[in-house]
């Protein structure tokens, strides 16, 4: 990288960067040796990381290796040296602190499935006779991101950043950062918080065209629900869906519901109808 100026580096809170990556429990990763010996010295580590900074740190590119997940196939897990995941998260944190961390517990995820059979009876409550079979609600989309981590634009998300942000200068740091990363133009490391945060910015820009155009729209990271009054309505989202993607350079994944066409998710499963 090249070198950072001394007065971006003293914006980013290196060492609760360091502490917060020991906390952080890497799900198919082992525990790290030595990073407690850092944590129990991070006076002196922040000293070597900004003597690093400014002279232009070299970042080894990721070592991706392929971790078998709960169930069937596997996950790219790439290996990020500490020095670059302080600094990753500590320039996300410097542009990101004025938005809200996202929420990826799973009461979050329940209340996230659960949002569209909220909103359909919300939408029916002004009706005495309602039963369930009878909501305006009748289909809902189901769909997510294909390879979603994989596939963000560096550019676009930048762009993103500086209109949640001022800091050109960190926002610059964090695109050379991660080109070096990845050795690429797009791609965010995955199983990292930081990539967690700027990921949600990403995917808010699909989640906003959708608003946009009128429909019904929840994300949880990169899962959408889109409710529907119609077969026909929900035709539209699928295809609002995949064009929004699309101009991110991303495609969409739809499931297949038991004899319902893909990405369509009858009410029947929901609930209500």
């Amino acid at each position: 990288m090249k070198p950072l100026a001394q007065d971006l580096i003293n914006r980013l809170d290196l060492e609760a960067a360091l502490h917060q990556e020991r906390e952080t429990v890497r799900n198919l990763l082992p525990t790290e040796p030595g990073l407690k010996g850092l944590t129990d010295n991070s006076v002196k580590f922040r000293e070597w990381l900004v003597g690093q900074l400014r002279s232009g740190m070299d970042i080894a590119p990721n070592h991706v290796v392929s971790a078998r997940k709960h169930g069937v196939g596997t996950r790219p897990v790439p290996i990020v040296g500490i020095p670059g995941r302080v600094l990753y998260r500590a320039l996300t944190e410097e542009l990101l602190r004025d938005r809200p961390s996202v929420d990826r517990t799973q009461e979050a995820y329940s209340e996230f499935v659960a949002a569209p059979v909220m909103y359909a009876r919300e939408l029916d409550s002004g009706d005495a006779g309602w039963k369930i079979g009878q909501s305006g609600i009748t289909h809902v989309v189901k769909s997510d991101l294909a390879a979603f981590y994989e596939y963000v634009d560096h550019e676009i998300l930048i762009r993103e950043l500086l209109a949640v942000s001022p800091d050109f200068d960190a926002a610059d740091a964090l695109r050379e950062l991660l080109y070096e990363m990845e050795g690429r133009t797009f791609g965010l490391p995955q199983l990292l918080d930081p990539s967690d945060e700027l990921s949600d910015l990403y995917a808010d820009i699909v989640e906003r065209g959708l608003l946009r155009e009128g429909f019904q729209t929840w994300r949880f990271n990169d899962d959408f629900r889109i409710a529907s009054a119609s077969y026909s309505e929900a035709l539209r989202a699928i295809e609002a869906l995949g064009r929004h993607a699309r101009h991110l350079g991303l495609v969409i994944v739809n499931t297949r519901p038991s004899h319902q066409l893909s990405g369509i998710m009858p009410s029947t499963l929901w609930g209500w109808g």
